[in-house]
């Protein structure tokens, strides 16, 4: 069997637990841009990509992937938590998905996570995932793999510092001291969107 991190495994979970009727079913791609997301967010609170449990490349086609994640999805369909259908969209078996994440009760970053993979996909109501999908390939280590055209690790160290620049521009803006994780990963995603269309 594939191995995966136990923190890819329950964002796996909290993903189609907290999706969205309107958002379903969802994407290969919107599976990991949506983990991806969840990942910057944590960054974007202050805490190490080191400490998300999982890593990401961009591909070669231009979208984030954990192969982490695709295997803990794996697992997913064949326990039957997740059906796949004839288009390869992803939806839960809701009661066996809940089942599951009440197995990690005791698990005390669950809740910090289902915050930030529920704002990831929070994000997709106010835009569109196929521009959130844009925004996030002209973000830096896309905009490397762009121009090398291969796939690549992302969240290097160059790339968390640019990150940082642009999600500090937001903070002075809405003020710091709003705690809000949404608002402000809405307006940073929208003006990525608006830059890349300019």
């Amino acid at each position: 069997m594939d191995s995966f991190s136990p923190k890819s495994y329950y964002d796996s979970l909290l993903i189609m637990d907290e999706l969205p009727e309107s958002l379903r079913p969802i994407s290969f791609i919107e599976y990991h841009l949506f983990s991806y997301l969840g990942c910057v967010l944590a960054l974007f609170q202050g805490n190490a990509v080191s400490n998300w449990g999982y890593s990401y490349t961009v591909t070669e086609n231009g979208f984030p992937f954990s192969r982490d994640l695709q295997n803990s999805i794996d697992m997913l369909e064949k326990k039957g938590f997740i059906f796949v259908d004839e288009n390869g969209l992803f939806s839960p078996n809701p009661e066996l998905v809940t089942k599951e994440i009440e197995n990690f009760y005791f698990v005390d970053e669950i809740p910090k996570r289902r915050e930030l993979i529920k704002t990831s996909l929070e994000c997709a109501l106010s835009i569109p995932p196929g521009a959130i999908r844009y925004a996030i390939k002209d973000t830096p280590g896309f905009i490397l793999n762009k121009t090398i055209s291969q796939a690549a690790l992302l969240l290097e160290e160059d790339d968390i510092d640019l990150l940082y620049k642009e999600y500090e521009v937001i903070s002075e803006l809405i003020g710091k001291e709003n705690k809000d994780l949404l608002s402000p990963a809405v307006i940073w995603l929208s003006a990525r969107v608006m830059r890349s269309e300019g």
